[in-house]
């Protein structure tokens, strides 16, 4: 079995759930990157809406994330199963797997962080089966357009902060291309917390309900608690690809002091599984990791935050929506 590079798929069978709502296309903007205007801008609009209106379908593999639940764990966890086992198929909006990619694709910049555990930029999940299976398909459902055309899709959970996941799809435009572009906001199947956020800070250093509402909201989407919990119940590739989730995060938020392995890895066994406590353990380290980049370094200036005050970072919580840029040249 081949060993590629590490990978996470953030749900069990298929994608994770994205609700398109085609009415986001009413907030379109559409705009010239270049000063010259050989380009109809009107491209990037039109192909926005084939995006945001058409369906495709998307086939990947969960080989990777099974290979590194393997090491991870130190078990044989791929001996038993077929290639039809480790098979996934997706249908949805164009403009939904786009989406998808980016929140699977989410990565923490803990060098960014004030807690003692940089390491640079560390991959929260990463699923490059699934993002080249979408641009694949991407480019197949456009291949008779008569111009080119390049889809970006970003996940910020806090807009500014360290947490982003990313997806380009597409063509790259050459640096003399005259690109046209237009940007739409896609819901996705993640807790939207803003609101409640903002309604919740009281003082202006009320980081810590920003920072737990954040993580609470990304541990939430990428493992709901009751999904996880019939998966770890489960046999086979549902169980392995859930329980490596939980490895991979509980990996990746690891520090010396928090302990979160050690709560999580227990609890991922079928006979003792508990998706329950793994959330909790999980969404605490993530918590207080968000809260040490959220958080002022002079306790008597919190308005001096990386993101200003409590109430200005609150203010920067989007967690529920990714926003997808469509570029299109000549």
């Amino acid at each position: 079995m081949r060993r590629p590079s590490r990978a996470i798929s953030t749900v069990a069978d298929v994608t994770l759930a994205i609700l398109l709502i085609v009415a986001a296309m009413g907030v379109l903007a559409t705009f010239v990157d270049s000063e010259q205007k050989r380009h109809d801008p009107m491209t990037a609009e039109y192909t926005a809406e084939t995006i945001a209106s058409g369906t495709m379908n998307v086939t990947y593999d969960v080989e990777a994330a099974i290979d590194d639940y393997a090491d991870l764990a130190g078990v044989d966890a791929d001996a038993d199963y077929t290639d039809k086992e480790l098979k996934r198929r997706a249908h949805g909006p164009i403009v939904a797997h786009a989406a998808a990619a980016a929140v699977r694709n989410l990565e923490v910049d803990r060098d960014a962080l004030r807690d003692g555990s940089g390491h640079g930029t560390v991959e929260l999940s990463k699923d490059a089966a699934y993002e080249r299976a979408v641009d694949e398909a991407l480019q197949t459902r456009l291949v008779e357009s008569s111009f080119d055309t390049q889809v970006i899709a970003v996940w910020e959970p806090i807009e500014g902060g360290p947490l982003r996941g990313a997806a380009t799809l597409g063509q790259t435009p050459p640096v003399d291309a005259d690109v046209s572009a237009t940007t739409i906001t896609v819901p996705v199947d993640v807790p939207s917390v803003r609101q409640r956020t903002v309604d919740r800070v009281d003082d202006p250093d009320d980081f810590g309900i920003v920072a737990n509402a954040v993580a609470s909201a990304v541990i939430d989407g990428y493992l709901p608690e009751r999904r996880s919990q019939r998966a770890l119940e489960s046999a086979g590739v549902r169980h392995d690809l859930t329980a490596y989730r939980y490895r991979r995060l509980a990996t990746v938020l690891r520090t010396p002091t928090n302990g979160v392995e050690s709560t999580v890895v227990p609890v991922l066994d079928r006979r003792t599984a508990n998706a329950s406590v793994a959330n909790t353990a999980l969404t605490r380290a993530l918590g207080t990791q968000l809260e040490a980049d959220l958080e002022s370094a002079d306790p008597a200036r919190p308005a001096a935050g990386p993101l200003g005050n409590g109430t200005a970072a609150a203010e920067r919580v989007s967690t529920g929506t990714v926003t997808i840029t469509v570029r299109t040249w000549n």
